[in-house]
């Protein structure tokens, strides 16, 4: 209750410090363009360069040069981004879900750490792999911190199309369980 009344009287304060002209009117601004008009060239160039920044990223470029077909590079883009409908991802959009649990486990809810890596049904395979590999530790929950996964004496891109390849597997288990109930 104490937390209650502390934000409350913070939002008070902040308010105080505002100063309101009552003799302007009120308009919108755009952000997207230095004079704050929005046009549809405004947008589209705003667009452009969020694209162009997220494009850079070396983590997507390395994606799609290992050669796998492009719907596993598409899906490892997906959930790398966070874009796969998992069904924590269907709430946040506002889409009526009946049962929000880890089809593998029943005892968690789908986010994208839990259904591909954490889940108790899941992870041993993840432990399998780094056996094969020789290497110990902890992995990341994260998914490119995941897909980056520093194995030493063994090239990255092996990995990397081991971990494209097992993600894409975990998915297509995880829809044919959910759709078709096997």
């Amino acid at each position: 209750m104490e937390a209650e009344i502390d934000a409350v009287a913070k939002f008070m304060e902040d308010l105080q410090r505002l100063t309101i002209h009552v003799q302007q009117q009120d308009m919108w601004s755009w952000e997207g363009d230095s004079c704050g008009r929005y046009t549809v060239r405004s947008a589209y160039e705003f667009l452009n360069r969020n694209l162009l920044l997220e494009s850079q990223d070396e983590t997507f470029k390395a994606l799609w040069e290992i050669k796998v077909p492009s719907k596993a590079t598409i899906f490892a883009c997906r959930l790398i981004r966070e874009r796969l409908p998992t069904k924590n991802n269907l709430r946040k959009r506002n889409v009526e879900t009946n049962d929000v649990t880890c089809p593998f486990c029943r005892s968690h809810d789908q986010d994208k750490a839990h259904l591909f890596f954490t889940c108790a049904n899941i992870l041993p395979l993840w432990w399998e792999s780094r056996s094969w590999v020789n290497v110990v530790g902890a992995f990341s929950e994260n998914p490119k911190q995941h897909y980056y996964y520093n194995i030493s004496g063994l090239r990255p891109q092996r990995w990397q199309t081991w971990w494209i390849a097992l993600t894409c597997c975990i998915w297509k288990h995880r829809n044919r369980m959910v759709f078709l109930n096997e």
